[in-house]
């Protein structure tokens, strides 16, 4: 059986494509809208270098988060590749930072990360990973999957969470407190940070996007 990948048009340029195509894999090249390799109908990878990863950190355009949730929302498997040894990538930015973005993801975001030391090893996890998935099963890869239609909890979890700062764990602890979004955003700050893992930052987050005038997107 030939393992099928579909890259993302923009990944023809780094190491990981022309390990690719040098490999016995079946490789088909196109515009995603979500994440860089389909491997499966339910998995998808989104690959960082450490600069890029430390880069989005730093820079809050860049939507690390904002792709992260998408790659969630559209996957039941989606998998973060931060490639590269050098966890600051040059950048002026406190180690702590780098590990408690690292932990965020894997644990309110519920997305799990694999470090790999460059482009060879990243090809051989993904081709590792399409392999286990297309084996013996119907599990082709399609760059249009859907995940199944959510339960109004899991919009409801989905609504909390979409705030930047709040993954899904404290969206969850959001809407047991409150009882329901309205609940959550009609919450004042002294009752937004008596939630487990809501600190000030956060709080302010939250009332920010939930207050603030509409003045359009730049």
């Amino acid at each position: 059986m030939v393992v099928k990948i579909v890259v993302d048009h923009r990944e023809r340029r780094c190491d990981v494509f022309s390990a690719l195509v040098d490999s016995d894999v079946d490789v088909v090249v196109e515009a995603l809208d979500v994440g860089d390799y389909v491997l499966s109908d339910r998995t998808c990878v989104e690959r960082k270098s450490t600069v890029d990863f430390v880069s989005s950190m730093v820079d809050r355009n860049r939507g690390l988060f904002d792709q992260l949730s998408e790659l969630r929302d559209n996957f039941e498997c989606p998998v973060l590749v931060i490639e590269g040894l050098d966890d600051r990538a040059g950048r002026d930015i406190h180690i702590n930072s780098v590990r408690g973005a690292i932990s965020s993801i894997t644990i309110d975001y519920g997305i799990p990360i694999i470090r790999t030391k460059n482009g060879f090893e990243t090809a051989e996890y993904i081709k590792l990973i399409a392999k286990r998935e297309q084996d013996g099963s119907s599990r082709t890869p399609n760059p249009h999957s859907k995940k199944p239609t959510k339960s109004v909890g899991e919009i409801q979890r989905y609504v909390a969470s979409s705030i930047p700062m709040v993954g899904p764990k404290t969206a969850e602890a959001l809407l047991d407190r409150f009882g329901s979004v309205r609940g959550v955003f009609t919450a004042d700050k002294e009752d937004l940070l008596d939630v487990e893992g809501v600190g000030e930052k956060t709080a302010e987050r939250i009332l920010k996007v939930i207050t603030e005038e509409y003045k359009g997107v730049d």
